[in-house]
């Protein structure tokens, strides 16, 4: 039996297993099992994943929201007792500052985007920030 791909299909399109994106305004997602379409607020298989690999449609990632108990990184002010934002992690719950923190664009997969990203909104928000250095 062959390796299950579908992982790598995701990857090579810039997407993450289970990320939603859209095509032609209708939304879509990668999983192990296969490319599957939105409709009715109901996920069935679609035969499209051709036309994505192919170039023939083009696609919109969504924002990433992350998923109950999954990491993600944002802003905070609070750490060290500092009043300067800071990137920290977080794990996702749902909760009013997950979802306030989504909502501004504030919520990131990695450090370093939220590290690129918190200069300029320091900056629109009028705060001081430190942006650490990324140890491996």
């Amino acid at each position: 039996m062959r390796m299950n791909v579908m992982s790598e299909v995701a990857g090579l399109l810039g997407l993450l297993i289970d990320e939603e994106f859209m095509v032609d305004e209708k939304t879509y997602m990668i999983d192990e099992d296969g490319l599957w379409i939105k409709e009715n607020n109901q996920w069935r298989t679609s035969n499209d994943l051709e036309n994505l690999l192919t170039g023939r449609k083009e696609f919109v990632i969504l924002p990433w929201k992350p998923k109950n108990g999954y990491e993600y990184w944002t802003f905070d002010d609070n750490v060290f007792g500092i009043d300067t934002w800071i990137v920290v992690k977080r794990e996702w719950n749902n909760s009013v500052n997950d979802c306030a923190s989504f909502k501004a664009g504030w919520v990131f997969k990695t450090q370093e985007e939220a590290n690129k990203a918190l200069p300029t909104i320091a900056k629109d928000m009028g705060v001081k920030y430190y942006v650490a250095r990324i140890y491996g």
